[in-house]
């Protein structure tokens, strides 16, 4: 199908576990496409069928999932109306990305089954929409791409703070919290985490208190024992 290779690749990264995929129904994708009055491109149905209620951190932020869905169009028509954005939003247009409340992409009804993804956003001072992907499934390659660079960076600055200072597990739960949950998708982060605590129960004891009622530190402290068995 449309998304077959960027399922694959998704699946070669590892920066999201398949149980934090959660897709929508066949039913739920019949009602958006009653309530819209048209149906929907394929590689769309295909990404709301395989991720639409959520994917871990993958497009975490941005308002894009089933569940968002109804308003973004008046949202984005609002938003032109507020910047006096010369074109009006084509009457085939679906809003299926807003960020932030300044920038929006929409795709063609008219414009094929894995259709080019147009793009407004408020800072540029365009005179028109621009496409801005050739495809929806570029777009989602691209957005899977992207997040799994700043997953890599944010495991780099994370893993030489905790080289630098191992006590930041004591002492920052927070700090923590977030390491589990970036930890379980970056090997080299998990192999330093568990050589830090390995047989140093004074950051192990924090892991655990907090694995009673964090998962991803639950998952974590599974993933460690994994490592150092």
């Amino acid at each position: 199908m449309y998304l077959d290779q960027v399922k694959a690749r998704l699946e070669d990264l590892h920066i999201v576990s398949t149980d934090e995929i959660v897709p929508c129904t066949e039913d739920e994708v019949h009602t958006l496409e009653r309530q819209l009055g048209f149906s929907l491109p394929g590689a769309y149905k295909e990404f709301l069928l395989w991720m639409g209620h959520g994917a871990g951190i993958l497009l975490r932020g941005s308002d894009c999932f089933y569940q968002h869905l109804p308003p973004l169009r008046t949202w984005a028509e609002e938003l032109l109306e507020e910047n006096n954005f010369p074109e009006p939003l084509p009457e085939d247009a679906f809003v299926f990305f807003m960020h932030q409340g300044y920038q929006f992409n929409f795709f063609r009804i008219s414009e094929g089954d894995d259709p080019p993804v147009h793009f407004y956003g408020e800072w540029t001072k365009q005179p028109s929409f621009t496409i801005i992907y050739p495809s929806f499934s570029d777009f989602l390659s691209t957005e899977i791409e992207d997040c799994a660079k700043t997953l890599a960076e944010i495991a780099k600055s994370m893993a030489d703070r905790l080289q630098r200072d191992p006590d930041t597990i004591k002492r920052d739960p927070s700090f923590v919290r977030r390491m589990a949950e970036i930890a379980i998708h970056d090997a080299d982060l998990l192999n330093i985490v568990a050589e830090l605590v390995k047989d140093n129960s004074s950051l192990i004891r924090p892991l655990q208190q907090l694995a009673k009622s964090d998962l991803r530190v639950a998952e974590l402290l599974a993933e460690i024992k994994k490592q150092n068995s």
